[in-house]
């Protein structure tokens, strides 16, 4: 197994595991987007604690960022991207089943797919149409 496969395959088990509490959170009557909030500040302080504790500054330039800016204006739409992403996904989570919400939500697969093909121009192989297609099905079955 790829070093890759075991961090993805870590990713998902955990990602299960804060869904799982997220709407436990909002089962209690709290606000999705208060839910959101309360959920993004406490991810910030880990993230500080580990980009402290691996010294992930070091390489970190102002200079560098304003230079070579096309990354970071990426990230920064990324970023604002992911927040809506969330803010739709706990507001849906509200409303329905964490297992049928999830499930829609696996169509993320299937959108990367066509965006890369159009935007990366990353190739399509057959495997990846029959895999999207699977997941396709999979979502309108758990719907």
């Amino acid at each position: 197994m790829g070093v890759w496969l075991f961090y993805a395959i870590l990713s998902a088990f955990i990602d299960a595991l804060n869904f799982t509490f997220c709407k436990t959170s909002i089962n209690c009557k709290i606000d999705p987007i208060l839910a959101l909030f309360v959920r993004t500040v406490v991810m910030l302080i880990v993230l500080i604690i580990v980009i402290l504790v691996l010294r992930k500054f070091t390489d970190f330039s102002i200079k560098e960022m304003v230079v070579n800016y096309k990354p970071w204006v990426s990230l920064y739409a990324a970023g604002a991207l992911s927040a809506f992403s969330y803010i739709f996904y706990f507001v849906a989570m509200k409303y329905g089943a964490e297992s049928r919400v999830y499930a829609v939500d696996q169509l993320t697969y299937v959108f990367i797919m066509m965006l890369a093909f159009f935007i990366l121009k990353e190739t399509i192989t057959w495997k990846m149409l029959i895999g999207s297609a699977l997941i396709l099905t999979g979502c309108l079955l758990c719907v």
